[in-house]
C-alpha cells in the first residue's frame, strides 16, 4: 500500500502531460489508490484490487460501511474506495479519493456509494454523490502531506445507523479493527489477486506510537496503526475504508485509511502499519459541513 495521488490530480496529468504523465505516475507510484487509476487510464488489463491482505471474512454486518464506484474502473465490482457513513446524507472518507477538482474524465454524477451491505456489488442501498468536501488542509504526497479527510455528501438520505464519532484521540494501545474491501495479497503479481473481492474483510488492529509509522508527516492529526497479525495489511482499494474501534459498546469511527506506515515498497502491501486521519482532531470541520 502507498501514498495518495488524488484522482484529481491524476485527471490534470493525463490532460496536459499525455504520455510524460505514465513516467510521472511510475515515479509517484505511492498511492492505495493509484493501482485503480493507473489501471483505468493507461493499463486497463492491470491485475484489479482485491481486499484486506490477511485478517478473515468479516464475522458480522457493518451497516455505515460504504464503498464508492465509478463507471472509469475497467473490472467488476467498480469499487475503488471505502467509506464510512457518519450522518444520513455523509459518508467520511479519504481526500485522496475524491479529490474531483477536474471532474472531466471521473464526472460525479456517475459516482455512487453503496450501504448497508457487507458486498460491494449488490444488497444494501445504492445512492448517488451530490458534492465532495475536501478539508482544506489537504496536502497530496510530499514532505508536507496530511489531511486526508474529506466528506461525501449524498443525493438522498440512506437508513443505516452511522457510525459514532470519537470524543478524543484514541490512547496508544487501543484495540481496533481495519474494514475494507482493499486487495487481499501483499504482491500484485500473486494470482490470486486477478479477481477483485465482493465481500468484506476485516483485520484487527492497535493504535500505536506515531513514530513507528516512518511516513508520519508534518500533520500531528494524524494516527499510526499495526496489525495484530503477522502478514495482515491494509492494501489498494482499502483508501478512505474506516479505522474502528468499540467504545461505549458502539463501533466508533477513528479514521478513514490515508496510506501506508511505511515507504517500502511502490506496488506491494507488506507493511503491518498504516496512517489514518484522525477523526477526533477534525471534528468541528465536520460538525461544520454536516450540521
Amino acid at each position: 500500500m502507498l501514498a495518495p495521488l488524488s484522482i484529481g490530480v491524476l485527471a490534470r496529468q493525463t490532460r496536459t502531460r499525455g504520455v510524460a504523465m505514465i513516467n510521472c505516475m511510475t515515479v509517484r507510484a505511492k498511492s492505495v489508490l493509484l493501482g485503480l487509476l493507473v489501471a483505468a487510464i493507461s493499463v486497463a488489463s492491470a491485475v484489479p484490487a482485491g481486499a484486506i491482505v490477511g485478517g478473515a471474512k468479516a464475522d458480522r454486518q457493518y451497516p455505515f460501511m460504504a464503498s464508492l464506484a465509478h463507471p472509469v474502473i475497467p473490472w467488476e465490482p467498480k469499487h475503488f474506495c471505502g467509506g464510512a457513513v457518519i450522518a444520513p446524507t455523509w459518508v467520511l472518507t479519504a481526500a485522496h479519493c475524491v479529490d474531483l477538482t477536474e471532474g472531466d474524465r471521473f464526472p460525479l454524477d456517475k459516482m455512487t456509494v453503496r450501504v448497508g451491505s457487507n458486498r460491494n456489488d449488490t444488497g444494501g442501498e445504492l445512492v448517488g454523490v451530490k458534492r465532495v468536501v475536501v478539508h482544506p488542509d489537504y496536502s497530496p504526497p510530499g514532505p508536507r502531506e496530511g489531511g486526508d479527510i474529506a466528506l461525501v455528501e449524498l443525493t438522498k438520505p440512506v437508513s443505516v445507523q452511522p457510525v459514532a464519532l470519537p470524543a478524543s484521540t484514541p490512547a496508544v494501545g487501543t484495540p481496533a479493527r481495519a474494514i475494507g474491501w482493499g486487495r487481499t495479497c501483499a504482491k500484485d503479481t500473486e494470482v490470486k489477486c486477478v479477481n477483485p473481492p465482493r465481500e468484506l474483510k476485516q483485520l484487527d488492529m492497535t493504535v500505536d506510537e506515531r513514530k513507528q509509522c516512518t511516513r508520519s508527516a508534518s500533520d500531528p492529526r494524524e494516527l499510526c496503526l499495526r496489525s495484530n497479525e503477522k502478514g495482515g495489511a491494509i492494501c489498494f482499494a482499502d483508501s478512505g475504508s474506516p479505522q474502528i474501534a468499540k467504545i461505549d459498546g458502539r463501533w466508533t469511527l477513528l479514521g478513514p485509511l490515508s496510506r501506508s506506515g511505511t515507504t517500502k515498497g511502490s506496488t506491494d502491501c507488506e507493511g503491518a502499519h498504516g496512517i489514518y486521519a484522525d477523526v477526533s482532531a477534525h471534528r468541528a470541520w465536520v460538525a461544520a459541513h454536516t450540521g
